[in-house]
């Protein structure tokens, strides 16, 4: 418990508790749900949420869009958008995040796609990643993350966690 003192904020779970479980716990307080759109991760991050009991009273579901062509059909990104900035951009992961929140009627979106290889994708290296985040407010955030040198089962589980890290960042924002 000292520790945890010290820590404050910092500390998101105690034991086997991941950062998806603070997820449920802030968006059950606040009311709020959320939806993925994922291509890299194939379903890793809704699998992760899942994971957490209760998640069916915060998590709506997600839309896995690996091939570029569903990032259209399925998510209804607009293809010149896709031809100009690539599958691997700030672009696509707020257009995917913003379109999981609207198509799954969430009030949060979270979006990963990147690169897990063994080869590049639209002119970008394996390991890039792009994460986003919509909120309530409907304004997409994103970032990018690269990892030169992982294998790709290495990149697929870190953009996971990586995009779980990024959504509780925004509700630590909006929870506080």
């Amino acid at each position: 418990q000292q520790v945890v003192d010290l820590l404050g904020p910092g500390v998101v779970g105690l034991d086997d508790d991941g950062v998806e479980v603070d997820i449920g716990r802030r968006l059950l307080r606040a009311g709020m749900t959320v939806a993925v759109a994922e291509s890299i991760t194939g379903g890793g991050v809704g699998a992760r949420l899942v994971g957490v009991p209760g998640a069916s009273a915060w998590f709506l579901g997600g839309l896995v869009t690996y091939a570029t062509a569903t990032k259209v059909s399925l998510a209804g990104l607009d293809p010149s958008g896709l031809e100009a900035h690539g599958p691997v951009s700030a672009w696509t992961a707020e257009a995917l995040a913003t379109a999981a929140a609207d198509r799954l009627g969430a009030d949060m979106g979270l979006a990963v796609t990147g690169v897990a290889g063994p080869a590049t994708q639209g002119g970008q290296p394996v390991g890039t990643l792009w994460l986003a985040v919509v909120g309530p407010d409907g304004r997409p955030r994103s970032r990018e993350v690269t990892l030169p040198g992982r294998d790709r089962a290495a990149v697929q589980e870190y953009a996971a966690a990586a995009a779980l890290t990024m959504l509780h960042r925004a509700l630590v924002r909006l929870t506080a």
